[in-house]
């Protein structure tokens, strides 16, 4: 064992005087020591040396000044071969120690990091959530506390992978945090019908972001709703407006202040329920309205008059000219078919079945 160590039998003889002593500047010293074996050239220590080493460094690490086990955990990070015990206990140490493990240490394997997130605290989650490379089941773990800074730290890291499930649970919490919506929809691996469900809460830059980067299609609504309610939807879409609904008679009933008339119209062009038809008029951006015009087959006219109207019977008054150039960028924007399909889709996602 001696060979295997490569220690002079002085050096051997200074380490059993060190344990044999009770003072907790001795026992520091040992612990010093004894990292500085733990952490020499590979293959120097025989592998039950090393398992003996880690045991003993884990019985000293308790007397150890934080200073000194941060400088043992900074030179550890950039290591894999590492006393095993040693290292998950200090990746669960303070913040200041654990951090460079936490963030760089590819001797932490994923049930590690798990078993940190769920002892550690908020710093700790924060720090593994950005970690480089992440696997799914670590950043499914991240989540598990709802902790706003950790789900921000983990939607800014690109490079982790959390799949489509975990990027779900957090486009869903973005409607509470504002902090969120940005990142998460400059991510490349964010699902489409998660960016969908945004919608409605995102600005209005977001908004056009959402309909240029993820078109609703006939593939992502029957990925979204299943085969049966896209089939549905695409019957729905092939009928034919029903008898006495016009975009014509819709505005005709809105310059009469017929709001009920219209309500039964606008719902009935759209093919939605009359809850989706009131939750489009009442979304302030405007950028569902128009694109519920679009999906009606409203011209450019008959669009515009139809924002002025809806404005009007809501504030008293058209809103800036401003306002009509973003919505009418986003009619210009969007085709009829990518509107049928959008409007359909929040149709279904708004009744209880398709919860």
């Amino acid at each position: 064992m001696s060979a295997a160590l490569k220690l002079d039998e002085a050096e051997l003889a200074a380490l059993q005087r060190l344990a044999r002593q009770r003072n907790a500047g001795a026992r520091q010293d040992l612990f010093t020591q004894m990292g500085e074996l733990a952490l020499g050239p590979a293959g120097q220590l025989a592998p039950t040396v090393k398992h003996l080493l880690d045991e003993i460094l884990l019985t000293l690490v308790s007397e150890v000044e934080t200073k000194i086990r941060a400088e043992l955990a900074a030179r550890m990070a950039g290591r894999k071969d590492v006393p095993e015990g040693l290292l998950r206990h200090l990746a669960c140490d303070d913040i200041e120690v654990a951090r460079p493990l936490l963030l760089n240490s590819e001797a932490l394997r994923e049930e590690d990091l798990i078993a940190v997130i769920r002892a550690g605290e908020t710093a700790h989650r924060e720090t593994i959530a950005a970690r480089r490379n992440i696997p799914a089941t670590v950043c499914s773990a991240l989540i598990e506390a709802q902790e706003p800074s950790v789900d921000l730290a983990l939607v800014q890291n690109l490079s982790a992978h959390p799949g489509a499930a975990v990027l779900a649970v957090l486009a869903a919490r973005s409607e509470g945090n504002e902090a969120l919506r940005r990142p998460l929809l400059l991510r490349e691996d964010l699902p489409g019908e998660a960016a969908q469900a945004m919608f409605w809460w995102v600005s209005a830059a977001l908004r056009r972001n959402i309909l240029e980067r993820f078109p609703m299609t006939e593939k992502l609504l029957d990925e979204t709703l299943g085969s049966i309610a896209a089939d549905e939807a695409a019957h729905r879409r092939r009928l034919p407006p029903p008898r006495g609904s016009s975009v014509n008679e819709l505005l005709k009933s809105l310059r009469a202040g017929e709001m009920s008339v219209f309500m039964q119209n606008f719902s009935a062009l759209l093919q939605t329920t009359r809850a989706t038809a009131k939750k489009i008029l009442q979304d302030s951006g405007g950028e569902a309205l128009a694109i519920a015009a679009r999906a009606i087959g409203a011209n450019r006219t008959e669009f515009t008059s139809l924002v002025l109207l809806t404005d009007y019977k809501r504030f008293g008054r058209a809103r800036p000219t401003g306002h009509l150039e973003h919505v009418a960028h986003v009619y210009d924007l969007i085709g009829r078919d990518q509107a049928q399909l959008t409007v359909q889709y929040w149709d279904r996602q708004s009744r209880p079945q398709a919860a």
